[in-house]
């Protein structure tokens, strides 16, 4: 049979050591939890200190080797300005070459060029020459401006100057005539 416990308060001290026990648990669990995140932190923290610690000693590392290779960093430096610059003038270049070829080409054969100024930034391009014949050069100049049914280099040809000369012999005879012109190409 089952012993039933008539005395006073026994029910009360009973209810009193379950909180207490209670208490205890709660409070063991809430020291264990400090303790863990206590030592989670400070591990973390440790490690932070030595990435950082790591990163310091690997820029002073780069430092170093930065002011070994100062002047051979300078030098690929002021080349690559170099290269720069040069490429700049490269994408402004414009190439005389075929510009000449289609005057070269286009003039009549007995005219004789004597000077020729080329102005890029303008894109004007001057000749003087003298010819025998003004009315072929003229004929010329006029087959030099951009059409749609014939493309050349230029927008437009035309003479600056003309002025009649006459040729003499070694004996100062007249022989003939000729003709010094300037002329003015405008590039497209």
């Amino acid at each position: 049979m089952a012993q039933i416990n008539l005395a006073p308060g026994t029910a009360f001290i009973a209810a009193a050591r379950r909180r207490q026990r209670t208490l205890y648990v709660i409070s063991a669990v809430s020291v264990l939890a400090l303790v863990t995140i206590w030592g989670s932190l400070f591990l973390w923290e440790s490690r932070v200190t030595q990435q950082r610690d790591a990163a310091a000693a690997n820029l002073q590392k780069v430092k170093g080797e930065l002011t070994l290779a100062g002047d051979g960093v300078t030098r690929i430096e002021e080349f690559e300005g170099r290269l720069l610059a040069l490429d700049q003038l490269l994408d402004k270049h414009i190439e005389l070459a075929p510009i000449f070829a289609e005057i070269e080409r286009l003039l009549p054969s007995a005219t004789v060029l004597t000077q020729i100024d080329a102005n890029i930034t303008d894109g004007k391009i001057l000749i003087k020459g003298k010819t025998p014949a003004v009315d072929v050069v003229a004929q010329t100049l006029a087959s030099m401006r951009d059409t749609p049914a014939r493309a050349t280099l230029f927008a437009s040809a035309s003479f600056s100057s003309i002025t009649r000369e006459a040729v003499r012999d070694g004996d100062g005879v007249e022989v003939g005539t000729r003709y010094v012109f300037g002329a003015e190409f405008k590039l497209k």
